[in-house]
């Protein structure tokens, strides 16, 4: 084989590899977004509030995702004006989250 087929087929082999790789799947967190956006027709996401420090759901790396199901202890909606505290900020609502390791440092 020459040398051109050969770079060729590595390039090929090494295409396909990588478009056979399985998804991640979506974490709790990132499923209650998306409903959250379905329900309440919402064309972004809402500013999420983590044991009171906000983080912006877009800007957030995959680190953060990674919060299992089990180490939320509470998770709420608040529609866009029910609340003042967080300015324009809450423009698609905010959604409060409360870890299971924030509660237990408060007590």
């Amino acid at each position: 084989m020459n040398r051109t087929l050969k770079y060729t087929l590595l390039l090929l082999i090494l295409t396909i590899a990588s478009c056979n790789k399985n998804k991640p799947e979506k974490t709790y967190l990132a499923n209650y977004i998306d409903s959250l956006k379905t329900e309440h027709s919402l064309t972004k996401n809402p500013l999420l509030v983590i044991d009171g420090i906000p983080a912006h759901y877009e800007t957030m790396n995959d680190g953060w995702f990674l919060i299992k199901k089990e180490d939320i202890s509470s998770l709420k909606y608040i529609k866009k004006g029910e609340t003042k505290i967080y300015g324009s900020k809450d423009e698609y609502g905010v959604v409060l989250l409360r870890t299971v390791l924030n509660e237990k440092q408060e007590l």
